[in-house]
């Protein structure tokens, strides 16, 4: 509670140098996921990361490890939260993810798909998505939810597809074979 203020000031400050900027995001992350003292704080330093990712990532080639770094603490505090969270962040983040997916920056596209993969994973894997609590009227509900992810997911599959296959010549051969590994792990997910 007392360093959050410190890091998100030197975080969102423009004149921080980019090396110290993206460390800050990364140990923010980390320390918000170990000692987070309330689901309300981890909420308000995702928020951070949200605006960091939305913002930078259309501010040029050299800001885009900041939101590297910035989405994969983002995605490692997803996990924490409860499924209905979960649900709502990544039907709302789908068109941004989308537009990821398409960066200029092989690690940037990797951390979308991996937070993709998390948040599909957290998502499917939940009893709450199996509808399992009884309750009245969530049958409705419960399929609204599995169309929305089904047309997220039918949206999201072909660029998915397509990372994991990436042939283009302008990218460095050291990038395309990354880019393909991973994807091909996210694609099983």
């Amino acid at each position: 509670r007392d360093i959050k203020p410190i890091f998100v000031t030197l975080m969102t400050d423009n004149s921080t140098a980019l090396q110290a900027r993206i460390a800050i995001a990364n140990n923010l992350g980390n320390i918000c996921f170990l000692a987070a003292p309330a689901m309300a704080e981890v909420e308000a330093v995702m928020e951070v990361f949200e605006q960091i990712v939305t913002k930078q990532s259309s501010g040029g080639v050299e800001l885009l490890p900041l939101c590297t770094a910035a989405l994969s603490s983002w995605t490692l505090l997803a996990t924490v939260l409860p499924f209905s969270r979960v649900y709502d962040l990544l039907i709302k983040h789908g068109k941004l993810f989308g537009i990821l997916l398409d960066a200029p920056d092989v690690e940037l596209r990797i951390a979308t798909g991996e937070a993709i993969a998390v948040l599909y994973e957290f998502v499917t894997d939940s009893d709450d998505f199996e509808g399992s609590d009884g309750e009245e009227g969530t049958e409705e509900n419960d399929e609204s939810d599995k169309e929305e992810l089904q047309e997220l997911i039918e949206n999201l599959g072909p660029k998915l597809k397509q990372l994991s296959t990436d042939s283009q010549k302008f990218r460095s051969k050291k990038d395309r074979k990354e880019q393909k590994h991973s994807f091909r792990d996210i694609l099983r997910t």
